[in-house]
């Protein structure tokens, strides 16, 4: 006979059906004052771990039994962060225990599947024998059961919603016990392939409660409005317990919290289930940019008038619906401007504390965010009251995923499956569907296609049916009510926006293969379906590259409704090393038979919620207002959707040379969502042979939630002036002296040493002193990005291959110069040093040195592969340890991810100008400057552009230590200054999960010619 746990059939024993999870109160006072009856039973537990159920001690749930020898587990959190076990990261596998052979599924190998038992007393009121008494257990993973002074209650599994029994029977007043059998892998398991760790635990909170036994059973409230979108006529169901004690029925509407507000509704003729419409007159909207919130009060009574029961929600009125392909909210189109979010934390996996889901969205909305997918799972319920309350869109995704078995009939058209995956859909809807900042309703994420998806949709239909239903795996569009594509490259999102028949690519056959699900569509298929991303820009880590070019296709066609980027937070578990030193953990970290490595850092912020630099190109390229110069002059676009900008305070700033020498508060008039207007800005420009920017900065007026008066949303900015060339001038004679291994060419105070084996400079001297003291060799190579490394993600073993590139050979071995000339023009040197490499078709650097003590740079270059990088990297003594640049900043910026850059000048420690990402790679990059100064206590480095724009980067550790490095305690300060100085640096891609993807514009080609220069001064602390 098959176990409870390992048998599709069973998927909850004595479990209650699903429903809101309203509180139930006993008077009009402690409603209105919130004070709630609901009992803890969140933290510290007895524990007992098992490596399996063989191992579970005799008679576990008795409650006699002696447990003083037990450990102690917080709860909720997962037992692997706490000393238990180990965590499997897998993207789309499941862990050896689950059996993925066709002719086994389900299957659960009893031998491998951990077991653990919880255990804690607690004390009942006598108050509470009149009523009904419930446990709840928010989520418990992966299947449980409950056992109450020695008696079991029940079975539950279904590992992302709650689970509820009625415990009435089994309690009695005073001390109680309370048992919990937790099993790490069910059958549950195979619908729970997320691309997550696989942990196991009590995770979210615990409690008890009592409810009247002749009470309020659940009630649902939706709105439609009038063909003008002004009146509201509300529908109201309400279900009792029973009627037959019941004598009269309220319904109250409050703006106000804690207020009961205006009857709505009075009624005495009572049914099981009480249906009514009622009319609002003009009541305020709700939508992401004015989430207004009313308040709903049910309150039942007997006979005599006396309250038996209160039950109450917060409610937005709002309508979503889909017309002529385009999205609507309340009737007018929007577009997401979303991200993915898991529920994790790197302390206790998917227990998050208050505190962390509210830092979350405070994150989201300073980011310009405007709405969530809840991937690929039912959060906590705190989260969608924080989207109700603070205005976010979220797509509610069924707790269904199969990746690593989708494509063998799980769920499909298996009818084993069906009730387990109509139970998730529906007890996700039941909970969840009074919440506004809901307006679709997913199926599940990369679980393949069946009946079962037509079944749960049809099924959750029923309990609600003014939301569209998502489901991406629908490739024949029969469900799903969006066409919901991933990872779709600008060139093929626009397609979808011109109505065209697609076609997928080779690298998606390839991925097909591997992980994914892409198809080719016929216009007839989508054409009256709005078109969506629910994964794109994948945020692995050095990634987001050309996130730009995604969103002026979503503004640029109608029927494209936006997208989610994959994803918010980087999922690696926090280790401390023998040194005490706190690192991330990854895939492979654990001993684990098998792993997807480091594919779980995926977020735009790190799993502590450090800031990634991507988050700021988001934020720039989300932000709600564009500022275009057209001819007569500066227009600003309000690009919101129902409000105007004038929660905004708008600044003009003049820079010069990236100095600030204007800035000024803007009056703007109102502006309507989706209007222009020109706003006048100073335009005489004084000194006509410099650099001139104009910058608009759009601040917060008023304190906010999630942020303070002044926090700046968004920026615009213009270069309207760029100044001449930064060529070296005319001195006195240099002059040139051989050595035994090159030159040495003396300018002024100036002196460099050459040598002539590879042409570069090995030293430079100025007034006496050494500046430079280690070759100035070419650069053609990063440590690889994620996306560098493409299908070594995966496959490891293909490191060597990347590791192989010639680049890379070239920049650890530099090539010897084949011809090393000396030349002179006025009285300036010039030397140059050419290079024979299979590489390039040409490769040559010309030094210029004059008088002054200016040394001019110029590389050319032709390659016959693609580059990297082409520049030059070189190690500086630790007293160069401060840095100033002119440039985009002040964070990291690449080649496809700088919109968000700033131009300004800035002041950094060395220290602080990388950027730690989870597993060590190319990091701390600044785009288009300048110029940039390296600075010690009696001497600086000046490096200027001369004509294109420079990338630099600084680190206070050479590159073979990044390069090695595989976790972030291996990086350690090496007591030394690396520069890299480059003219040419590819982007870092993201169309592509783990895949470098590039669009044309943001590689280095081969054939083409490669030029540029720049100049380096030097001077000492006395100013020369």
């Amino acid at each position: 006979m098959k176990k409870d746990w390992n048998n599709p059939l069973v998927i909850g024993i004595n479990k209650e059906k699903a429903r809101n999870e309203a509180e139930s109160y006993s008077s009009l006072e402690s409603y209105l004052n919130q004070s709630s009856k609901r009992q803890s039973l969140n933290g510290v537990w007895k524990f007992y771990y098992c490596k399996n159920a063989t191992e579970r001690p005799k008679d576990f749930y008795d409650r006699d039994l002696n447990t003083k020898d037990w450990d102690h587990i917080n709860v909720p959190s997962v037992w692997e962060t706490q000393g238990y076990d180990k965590p499997y990261y897998l993207a789309f596998d499941y862990p050896p225990a689950v059996s993925k052979k066709t002719k086994e599924i389900p299957w659960i190998d009893e031998e491998k599947n951990p077991v653990g038992i919880y255990r804690r007393d607690f004390i009942l009121e006598e108050a509470w024998d009149q009523n009904e008494i419930y446990c709840h257990f928010g989520a418990v993973k992966s299947a449980f059961y409950l056992y109450i002074n020695g008696h079991q209650v029940g079975y539950s599994q279904g590992s992302m919603t709650p689970s509820e029994f009625n415990i009435t029977g089994f309690v009695t007043p005073g001390e109680n016990q309370l048992t919990v059998e937790v099993y790490k892998y069910s059958d549950g398991t195979y619908l729970e392939d997320q691309d997550m760790w696989f942990m196991a635990g009590i995770y979210r909170n615990v409690y008890i409660y009592q409810e009247s036994r002749s009470g309020i059973k659940d009630f649902y409230f939706y709105n439609t409005f009038d063909a003008t979108y002004e009146n509201a006529f509300l529908h109201s169901e309400i279900a009792l317990k029973s009627f037959s004690d019941v004598h009269k029925l309220e319904l109250y509407l409050s703006e106000k919290e804690g207020e009961l507000g205006a009857c709505i509704l009075e009624k005495s003729e009572l049914s099981m289930v009480n249906q009514d419409v009622i009319q609002i007159q003009n009541p305020k909207k709700w939508n992401h940019e004015t989430p207004n919130l009313y308040f709903l009060t049910c309150i039942i009574r007997n006979d005599v008038g006396e309250i038996i029961e209160i039950k109450g929600t917060s409610y937005g009125f709002r309508t979503v619906e889909i017309k002529n392909a385009r999205f609507l909210i309340n009737g007018v189109p929007i577009i997401f401007k979303g991200v993915n979010r898991h529920e994790f934390n790197p302390d206790t996996g998917w227990y998050l504390p208050r505190a962390l889901r509210e830092q979350d969205i405070k994150i989201i909305k300073q980011h310009n965010i405007n709405a969530i997918r809840t991937a690929h799972y039912p959060n906590d319920p705190h989260l969608y009251d924080l989207c109700d309350l603070h205005g976010l869109y979220v797509i509610d995704e069924a707790d269904i995923e199969t990746h690593g078995v989708r494509k063998k009939n799980v769920p499909g058209d298996n009818p084993m499956w069906t009730h387990a995956v109509v139970d998730r859909m529906n007890r996700m809807v039941l909970r969840d569907r009074h919440h506004p900042s809901i307006i679709m309703w997913s199926l599940g994420n990369e679980a393949g296609y069946g009946d079962n998806f037509r079944i749960m949709k049809n099924e959750a239909m029923k309990l609600d049916q003014t939301r569209p239903f998502h489901y991406e795996g629908d490739l024949d569009l029969k469900v799903s009510d969006v066409l919901s594509i991933m990872y779709p490259s600008p060139e093929k999102a626009a397609r979808y926006g011109r109505l065209e028949n697609t076609k997928i690519t080779l690298v998606q056959n390839l991925m097909n293969q591997l992980a994914s699900d892409q198809k080719a569509f016929k216009r007839e298929q989508y054409m009256d379906k709005p078109v969506m991303s629910c994964e794109f820009a994948h945020a692995m880590e050095n990634s987001l590259g050309n996130f730009a070019e995604h969103i002026k296709v979503f503004e640029t066609y109608d029927n494209w409704c936006g997208g989610f980027i994959w994803d918010f937070v980087d999922q690696s578990l926090r280790k401390g090393t023998k040194e005490d030193k706190d690192y991330w953990t990854y895939g492979g970290d654990y001993n684990e038979e098998k792993h997807h490595g480091h594919f779980c850092a995926n977020g735009i912020v790190s799993a502590d919620r450090m800031l990634h630099p991507a988050i700021f190109e988001v934020k720039k390229v989300y932000q709600d207002f564009e500022i275009r110069k057209e001819d007569e002059g500066y227009v600003l676009h309000n690009k919101r959707f129902f409000t105007g900008l004038e929660d905004y305070e708008f600044s003009f700033i003049r820079k010069v040379e990236g100095y600030v020498v204007e800035e000024k508060v803007l009056q703007i008039p109102w502006i309507g969502p989706g209007t222009s207007k020109l706003i006048l800005v100073p335009e005489d420009i004084e000194n006509k042979d410099c650099i001139v920017h104009d910058v608009f900065v759009a601040k917060l007026i008023n304190d906010n939630w999630y942020a303070k008066a002044g926090y700046e949303m968004g920026f615009e900015q213009f270069c309207i002036q760029e100044a001449g060339t930064g060529a070296i001038k005319e001195g006195a004679r240099v002059q040139v002296k051989k050595t035994e291994e090159g030159l040495s060419v003396k300018g002024g105070d100036l002196v460099v040493h050459f040598m002539r084996e590879d042409g570069l400079i090995h030293k430079i001297l100025f007034k006496g002193q050494v500046i430079l003291d280690h070759k100035l060799q070419m650069n053609f190579w990063r440590p690889p990005t994620d996306n560098d490394m493409g299908l070594a993600n995966f496959r490891p073993e293909l490191m060597g291959l990347i590791n192989n590139s010639v680049y890379k050979k070239l920049t650890d071995h530099p090539p010897k110069a084949v011809r090393f000339l000396v030349n002179r023009k006025e009285n300036n040197v010039i030397i140059t040093s050419m290079y024979d490499v299979s590489a390039f078709k040409k490769l040559e650097i010309r030094y210029y040195v004059n008088s002054l003590g200016d040394l001019q740079i110029r590389t050319i270059a032709v390659p016959k592969k693609d580059m990297i990088r082409l520049g030059f990297t070189t190690e500086f003594s630790n007293a160069f340890n401060q840095v100033a640049w002119f440039g985009r900043g002040p964070h990291e910026t690449y080649m496809d991810r700088k919109t968000s850059g700033k131009f300004g000048r800035y002041h950094q420690d060395v220290e602080d100008m990388p950027h730690q990402y989870m597993r060590p790679q190319e990091n701390g990059l600044r785009s288009d400057v300048y110029e940039v100064k390296l600075m010690a206590p009696n001497n600086s480095i000046k490096i200027k552009s001369d004509q294109k724009l420079l990338y630099f980067s600084v680190w206070p550790y050479r590159m073979k230590t990044l390069e090695k490095a595989r976790h972030t305690y291996e990086i350690k300060n090496e007591g030394m200054v690396t520069l890299n100085i480059d003219g040419f640096h590819r982007g870092v891609g993201g169309d592509e999960p783990g895949m470098l993807s590039l669009l044309e514009t943001y590689k280095l080609l081969k054939h083409q010619l490669y030029d540029y220069r720049f100049v380096m001064n030097f001077s000492n602390n006395d100013g020369q």
